[in-house]
């Protein structure tokens, strides 16, 4: 990580909710792996609908909303890079799931 962490209290509503559901994600996915337990195309789908999708779609109203007061420019260059690849691993897992 480049630059200084801000102090929580700096951090907008937005960057809260969205620092809150990719850390929800990301201890969800832990428990997954550690289960050692394969994913069905029903639970794939489930994540799809209820957590990936809504994710991309927050981190989107983010980026129009707020992204150009607050962000520095490599930033918001890594914000849409990241938003680009949520977007493809959706669509490959949209494919996976209607196979």
């Amino acid at each position: 990580m480049k630059g200084k962490a801000r102090p929580p209290e700096s951090l907008t509503g937005a960057e809260r909710e969205l620092i809150s559901a990719c850390a929800g994600m990301a201890v969800g996915i832990e428990e997954q792996l550690r289960s050692g337990r394969a994913v069905s195309r029903d639970e794939l789908a489930l994540v799809l609908s209820d957590v990936l999708r809504p994710l991309a779609q927050r981190l989107s109203r983010y980026r129009v909303d707020e992204e150009l007061g607050a962000l520095r420019f490599r930033n918001r260059i890594a914000l849409r890079a990241h938003a680009r690849r949520l977007d493809q691993q959706i669509a490959i897992a949209d494919g996976w799931c209607d196979a």
